[in-house]
């Protein structure tokens, strides 16, 4: 289990490449993962506190720890991995879980469940690694990166980590809490700079009112 991804040879023995996790460890500004409930059988691959693994059932237990955890689930039980994540977050067993999956967007996890949190979409596909490959390969689709977490703070630090990086920041659920303003952006003279773009027609008095109605709410 732990780092692994489903394959087309019907295996969930893959691991997440060193380097990549070295970059997402760097962005959540931690040494080592929280945990890793989804570690192989054959020895630990990620640097974490402590591990489970398929014979233990990372499903089964609670996933206590002070920093994030990671999750990279097999692939051929995604729906009840993510599920065991939001059930650790939300009941305050851990800070935060990033979870790696496949960007199957065509999928309803993805729409039930990923959508629902802040997350990342890989440029280009990751390159894994396991017992049937051992020379790495890549999967046939691109990748999310998931943040499970209810700390705003966290995930803008974690999104300003991995600016520069392969991963997209896709945006903040319209639930999730405040979205913050780019940096060094005035709502005022943002005001000011659409006013004297818009055509001066009829209909500018009633656009110049809606948008700073809507700058007034994300203000207040």
């Amino acid at each position: 289990m732990g780092t692994r991804i489903n394959s087309k040879n019907g295996t969930d023995e893959w691991y997440t490449d060193a380097g990549e996790l070295s970059v997402i460890l760097q962005a959540a500004g931690i040494p080592k993962f929280g945990g890793d409930p989804c570690s192989p059988i054959s020895g630990p691959t990620v640097p974490a506190a402590w591990y489970l693994t398929k014979a233990e059932n990372g499903l089964s237990h609670p996933w206590n720890a002070t920093d994030p955890v990671w999750m990279n689930p097999p692939y051929s039980q995604k729906k009840a991995w993510l599920k065991k994540a939001e059930e650790e977050v939300e009941a305050g067993r851990c800070p935060a879980v990033l979870g790696l999956l496949p960007a199957s967007t065509e999928q309803t996890f993805y729409h039930e469940t990923v959508m629902r949190w802040p997350h990342f979409i890989s440029l280009g596909r990751l390159r894994f690694f396991g017992p049937v490959c051992p020379g790495g390969g890549k999967t046939s689709t691109g990748s999310v990166l998931i943040v499970f977490s209810r700390d705003e703070d966290f995930v803008e630090r974690f999104r300003r980590g991995l600016q520069g990086s392969r991963w997209a920041f896709c945006g903040y659920p319209p639930d999730f809490g405040r979205v913050p303003e780019p940096p060094g952006l005035d709502p005022r003279k943002l005001l000011a700079e659409l006013g004297r773009r818009l055509p001066d027609s009829g209909n500018r008095a009633a656009m110049m009112e809606m948008i700073e109605s809507v700058l007034a709410c994300r203000a207040g």
